[in-house]
């Protein structure tokens, strides 16, 4: 099967339905790179790609993240960063093979709590947000590698 170009891939996701073949050709592929599409709206049908392990939003201008993104199990590296993301839904607690997660740059004001079941994540950069505390269950990150707060309005 044919690898599909992120514009290709895009086209695909924003039909309003697909065929089993283009859900089947979007799934095949392990990474996406749609950094820089501005002012997108992630859709549904991101569900589908269930085997993705590396997917790049940062700079879209995206505001809200879809509960879908739970789907997405396989996932080992996800940037968000440099958007316009006040939240992230619980369900990205779903990412259970998650390594990185980049949010950077963005308007959250609060990490919600189920960051913390991202059991395998090394790196989470929430630098440049508006952050004034993070969970304390955050400590139960144990492979947590690298975590970056920089630039937020945390105090000592």
């Amino acid at each position: 099967m044919e690898k599909l170009t992120s514009v290709q891939a895009w086209e695909l996701l924003n039909k309003d339905e697909l065929t089993e073949e283009e859900i089947k050709r979007l799934v095949a592929e392990e990474k996406w790179d749609f950094s820089g599409y501005s002012n997108i709206t992630i859709p549904e049908s991101f569900q589908y790609m269930t085997d993705l392990l590396i997917l790049d939003l940062s700079l879209c201008s995206i505001s809200t993240i879809p509960e879908e993104i739970g789907n997405l199990t396989s996932l080992q590296i996800l940037n968000l960063g440099y958007n316009r993301v006040d939240t992230i839904p619980i369900e990205t607690g779903k990412l259970i093979n998650l390594k990185s997660l980049d949010l950077r740059g963005n308007n959250m004001s609060e990490v919600p709590v189920s960051i913390c079941a991202l059991s395998n994540l090394e790196g989470l950069n929430l630098s440049n947000n508006m952050l004034v505390k993070i969970p304390d269950e955050i400590a139960s990150l144990t492979h947590l590698k690298v975590l970056c707060l920089s630039g937020n309005k945390m105090q000592k």
